[in-house]
């Protein structure tokens, strides 16, 4: 019951309110900062679903995941977290792989992509991941 809770507290904290704030800063346009903020909301978030989708099978069982996962959304769309992160992490990320991520963007379509390295990312993240949580016996 408290996991159901925590769920909805999460749809409506990190997609929500963040969604309803964009298109209100978007439609108003007066304010740019905020605009911006909400721009670097979403490329937080994102990173955020991936990491979420990487070790979602390892700690839904615990319910105090769920908890740890509201107090994230809470700090990244109600105390500037979120430009903090972008700020700090993604974009200092973003501009030392942007030069390689052009070319692979122009030279390739998502489809194949995504279908090229869905093997080869899954098993870098979940075997090997596998293996250092789960020593051999």
């Amino acid at each position: 019951m408290f996991s159901i809770i925590c769920i909805g507290l999460i749809c409506i904290i990190a997609d929500f309110y963040p969604a309803y704030s964009s298109i209100k800063s978007y439609r108003e346009s007066s304010d740019e900062n905020n605009l911006k903020f909400w721009q670097k909301y979403w490329a937080v978030r994102s990173l955020f679903l991936l990491v979420d989708y990487i070790v979602w099978p390892y700690l839904e069982d615990f319910d105090v995941f769920y908890l740890f996962k509201v107090g994230i959304y809470i700090s990244l769309s109600m105390f500037g977290t979120a430009t903090k992160i972008y700020d700090n992490v993604i974009c200092p990320l973003y501009n030392e792989v942007e030069p390689y991520a052009d070319v692979l963007v122009q030279h390739t379509t998502l489809t194949q992509f995504v279908a090229s390295w869905r093997g080869n990312l899954y098993k870098f993240f979940i075997e090997d991941l596998e293996e250092f949580l789960v020593p051999n016996s």
